[in-house]
């Protein structure tokens, strides 16, 4: 659920109160009666930029236009092949790479077609368009043949491994982002050892730089769920704890 919108004075500034938690629970309830006591498994924030819009004031960022603008500084500035693409958010990142990529095209005089709108989504196999149920149809095609790895987000070995042999990363949130790995409910806290001595084979890493990918990983994934430590998912994170602290002592690898 979400979002809060509140204006930031940098591009790192993404702190998560907890007013706006406690804001967002609150509004879920009154559109879902008992959503507070849903499980949250985790809670994010990001910077965006937006455009300036005179009409809008200035102190109100909601009242602001989330479309793109294309600039291009030939015009406006006179420096030639230098374009800015800006504004926007994820749901028109396509349409802004087509709007940018076709203004390119016409700074180098080439005429391509577009076919930004015929690329299937990343996993969607044969499909047209994004199927929620097709990991796990192509899971139940194989459940004897291939160890399952991250049982929450239904990631098989030999899935896991072509991911990783495709991306050619060292970044286990690479690997994360292509896949959801570690994205259910124990976020991470069963898969991403597994997926991490996966990782050491596939790239030939040595030991040092997989402990550092784990790490990495596992600091990245404990900024979302610190700030919403309670109920189920305070059990789970203590769980977690035990797991890699108790097992695997993670603050002392090296």
């Amino acid at each position: 659920i979400g979002t809060t919108d509140t204006e930031a004075d940098g591009p790192d500034d993404v702190a998560i109160p907890q007013d706006e938690i406690q804001l967002l629970l609150e509004e879920g309830e009154k559109l879902v009666p008992g959503f507070r006591r849903a499980r949250a498994l985790r809670v994010w924030a990001g910077s965006r930029p937006l455009v300036k819009d005179d009409k809008a004031d200035d102190a109100d960022t909601r009242e602001m236009s989330r479309a793109f603008a294309l600039i291009d500084h030939k015009e406006r500035d006179g420096v030639e092949h230098f374009l800015t693409i800006t504004g926007g958010k994820f749901t028109t990142f396509r349409k802004m790479a087509e709007v940018t990529v076709d203004k390119m095209c016409a700074h180098l005089r080439t005429a391509r077609r577009c076919t930004t709108a015929e690329e299937p989504l990343p996993d969607s196999g044969h499909h047209r368009f994004y199927w929620l149920g097709a990991r796990l149809a192509r899971r139940e095609e194989t459940l004897n043949d291939d160890q399952l790895i991250c049982e929450c987000e239904l990631i098989s070995r030999r899935r896991l491994e072509s991911a990783m042999g495709q991306r050619h990363t060292q970044n286990l949130d690479d690997i994360r982002r292509t896949l959801r790995l570690a994205m259910g409910p124990c976020q991470g806290g069963f898969c991403i050892y597994r997926a991490t001595g996966i990782l050491h084979s596939v790239e030939r890493l040595d030991y040092g730089a997989a402990n550092s990918a784990l790490l990495r990983f596992l600091q990245e994934r404990w900024k979302g769920v610190r700030p919403i430590l309670y109920g189920d998912q305070l059990r789970q994170a203590r769980l977690d704890d035990w797991i890699f602290q108790g097992l695997l002592d993670v603050e002392h690898l090296t």
